[in-house]
């Protein structure tokens, strides 16, 4: 049985990219840079995932984390939703949340949590713990009034008040 999952998103950063920085890093230390390792590839599991969106083989990292976090796929533009809900559609975000990893870890007591390079509300790492019809509503000076009139949370906001367990732990 798994204690823990760290799940490392490079958000962009593909099969070509790694190998430009395994180069990079290896000849910049004066050895092989085709035979150098990163330090997350000498990590004793990991695996490779190919993502695109419900609607487009060229998928924003909205739906590409979501995918990552709940195993569902979902529309550019949309966050933790399933594919019935269109970008910024409200209502229907409120109706069709998909359940993340981070979730289901946290109503069986587990820590959880994300660390980002970018702000947290972002569509990578409000993955872990948001749901939004629109992944730009980081706040809720993102946000239409009349959405937030509906019921729709901006994802920081939901990142304070997430509902599942306690919350995260790190952030």
């Amino acid at each position: 049985r798994a204690k823990n999952i760290i799940l490392f998103v490079g958000d962009g950063m593909g099969v070509t990219t790694v190998t430009a920085a395994r180069i990079y890093q290896g000849q910049k230390a004066g050895r092989d840079g085709v035979s150098n390792k990163l330090a997350f590839e000498s990590l004793p599991y990991a695996a490779f995932s190919r993502t695109y969106s419900h609607d487009s083989s060229v998928t924003d990292s909205a739906p590409s984390a979501a995918a990552m976090t709940t195993g569902v796929k979902s529309r550019n533009g949309t966050l933790n939703v399933t594919s019935v809900v269109a970008e910024n559609d409200c209502a229907a975000g409120l109706a069709n949340p998909a359940t993340t990893i981070a979730e289901l870890a946290e109503r069986i007591g587990m820590s959880t949590g994300a660390v980002t390079t970018t702000t947290i509300p972002h569509a990578t790492p409000g993955a872990v713990y948001a749901h939004a019809a629109g992944r730009d509503w980081e706040s809720d000076a993102d946000m239409k009034t009349e959405d937030i009139a509906k019921g729709c949370v901006d994802i920081a906001r939901q990142l304070v008040e997430m509902k599942a367990g306690n919350g995260l732990e790190v952030a």
